[in-house]
């Protein structure tokens, strides 16, 4: 399960081409390892995050943790965590924040979560409204590059609706990689400062299982 969260991960951060991604452990003895990821492309990115993955589960399986974590302390409830930047998404309890990178958060990722109960991954990023002149042509050449990724592609007719005064933009992808069927859900929303994306995703066979709980967690975006 968490090889597919890592590769759906790594299709929805690659949209743009590449990945760079650094964590830094240590342990109570102050001893310090890094675990990167450097890939480009729909599979020397996947194949990056997953040695990552791997490098990290190698060394906290051996006492390490992250830098930003006190071994001595509980950890936060996952219900407890907000991220705001005009935008927020409080993720529900067995969601579990995934680090970005500072390239990522440049580029407008504002969150990334997996729950490995539903076998699903969040992402929310956001441009400004400004940096976009005709909020149509930006959605659709989202849906456009959603076509090019991974094989057996297939990508839903994007659908336009006024939702609470705000213009929402919403297409669905089918497509495999590294051999797993994923379907992802994609909303571009034109808020009143910045434009909100939000994809959700999970491996095809569940996906439809799990859909009105992935509804719920799209639809908590406050701060549009």
């Amino acid at each position: 399960m968490e090889l597919k969260l890592i590769i759906g991960a790594a299709l929805a951060l690659t949209l743009g081409g590449c990945v760079s991604s650094s964590k830094a452990l240590r342990n109570t003895n102050g001893d310090l390892i890094t675990c990167k990821a450097s890939g480009y492309g729909w599979l020397g990115a996947p194949v990056a995050l997953i040695n990552q993955s791997d490098c990290l589960r190698k060394y906290r399986e051996q006492g390490y943790y992250a830098l930003d974590e006190d071994p001595n302390l509980p950890k936060v409830a996952a219900s407890a965590l907000k991220y705001q930047t005009g935008v927020k998404l409080t993720l529900p309890a067995g969601w579990v924040v995934q680090p970005l990178t500072a390239a990522q958060v440049s580029s407008g990722f504002k969150i990334y979560g997996v729950n490995q109960t539903l076998d699903a991954s969040v992402m929310l990023s956001t441009v400004k409204k400004s940096a976009i002149s005709d909020f149509d042509s930006y959605a659709r050449s989202r849906q456009k590059a959603a076509q090019s990724v991974g094989t057996e592609n297939t990508v839903t007719e994007l659908e336009l609706n006024e939702v609470g005064g705000y213009t929402h933009a919403s297409y669905g992808a089918s497509l495999t990689l590294a051999n797993i069927r994923y379907r992802y859900a994609y909303k571009v929303i034109k808020g009143a400062s910045e434009i909100v994306i939000i994809t959700v995703w999970s491996t095809a066979g569940n996906f439809d299982a799990i859909k009105p709980e992935l509804d719920n967690l799209v639809n908590s975006v406050e701060g549009v």
